[in-house]
């Protein structure tokens, strides 16, 4: 098996020209290169165990056109609505997760035979169960010191329930998920795990959710060590693992072109402001931008900005800080980057703005999507 030496690839070649080149501001691109070789890389280091399988969270991206590649390279969909699952449906996903503690019985009849439905409450496993008779679930687990208002503690009257109606059997699948990330954390969630597998023999599945980079944090290599140690696990070694990233797959492969629209300046700091808004569509985090067309011959001259958004929203700023940038002007046309993910699914129509025109380079051409 070779691995990248990298996870993330290059760029494109000739992509920043074609951007520059590009009269439509703002825009959201997508590299699909750079996409699909993001993907391949992580698919080879998950290949450690063939047991693993690469999900991707829709509610990151539901750009059709970036779907239909996460298809096409054998991935699964996680989602987390009925429009979501639709969607999925109708692009061809045949591996797809389900969860949201919301999910009614209405919800639950929508889904066919084969959708891998987790539940969030003892509530909703007994309108699952009444309505989804002989069909298994999975649980969604909140482990110790996890303050979250999802999952279930292992405390909960659920295990009981379960116990009561016989329902041992049709509990295939446990469910993690936290926002802090770590192998440290890892190891805590699989000793859980190992614990309710022996416990409920039925369990054949631990999906572990998004925030996969949370696992590369202390490295790469000490995260294939891990796929190794789970593979050789007499316990684990058994069992099917889904990850479910968003960000992972598509954030990098995503970046915004705006344009200044009008500078206010101040002695200390400047004020910018672009033809688009972070608050109607901008991810939770983003990089610092790059000045594709900077006028000015001398970088050294440096200046501070903080850039404001579109909207007559006083919030409506990409960062808490003045970045520190090249003289800017007026027509200055700007790119941010790590703008693919959780941007145009977060979009809400403040002021009836309009989202940003999606484009895909695609074989050294800028295609709309």
């Amino acid at each position: 098996m070779k691995f990248s030496k990298t996870l993330y690839p290059r760029y494109s070649e000739k992509l920043r020209e074609k951007i520059i080149a590009l009269d439509t501001s703002p825009a959201v691109i997508y590299d699909k290169q750079f996409i699909t070789e993001t993907v391949k890389n992580l698919q080879t280091d998950l290949r450690i165990n063939e047991k693993n399988q690469l999900f991707f969270a829709m509610k990151a991206n539901h750009n059709t056109e970036i779907l239909k590649i996460f298809k096409a390279l054998g991935l699964g969909i996680d989602i987390a609505s009925v429009q979501e699952y639709n969607l999925a449906k109708k692009i061809g996903f045949k591996r797809i997760s389900a969860m949201n503690p919301t999910f009614t019985q209405s919800d639950f009849s929508k889904f066919d035979d084969d959708t891998l439905v987790d539940i969030d409450s003892l509530s909703q496993l007994k309108r699952f169960v009444s309505f989804q008779k002989n069909k298994t679930f999975g649980l969604r687990i909140k482990t110790v010191g996890e303050y979250c208002s999802f999952g279930i503690s292992l405390s909960d009257h659920l295990f009981k329930y379960i116990n009561e109606n016989r329902l041992q059997r049709y509990f295939k699948r446990i469910h993690f998920h936290n926002s802090n990330r770590s192998l440290v954390e890892l190891r805590k969630q699989l000793e859980i795990a190992i614990n309710l597998i022996d416990r409920y023999p039925a369990i054949d599945t631990i999906n572990l959710g998004g925030d996969i980079l949370g696992f590369y944090r202390s490295g790469r290599h000490e995260f294939l060590k891990e796929l190794f140690r789970i593979k050789a696990d007499p316990v684990l070694s058994k069992i099917n693992f889904i990850y479910e990233p968003g960000d992972a797959l598509i954030k990098y492969g995503g970046m915004l072109l705006t344009s200044v629209i009008a500078i206010k300046k101040n002695a200390d700091v400047n004020y910018a402001f672009l033809d688009s808004s972070k608050w109607i569509s901008g991810p939770w985090h983003m990089g610092s931008p790059i000045v594709l067309n900077n006028k000015t011959l001398d970088d050294s001259f440096q200046k501070k900005y903080y850039f404001f958004g579109n909207t007559m929203f006083s919030g409506d700023t990409y960062f808490d800080d003045p970045i520190t940038l090249p003289e800017l002007y007026e027509n200055d046309r700007l790119l941010f980057p790590e703008y693919g993910a959780y941007t145009l699914s977060n979009y809400r129509g403040f002021h009836m703005l309009p989202k940003p025109t999606e484009y895909m380079y695609i074989d050294g051409t800028l295609l709309k999507i």
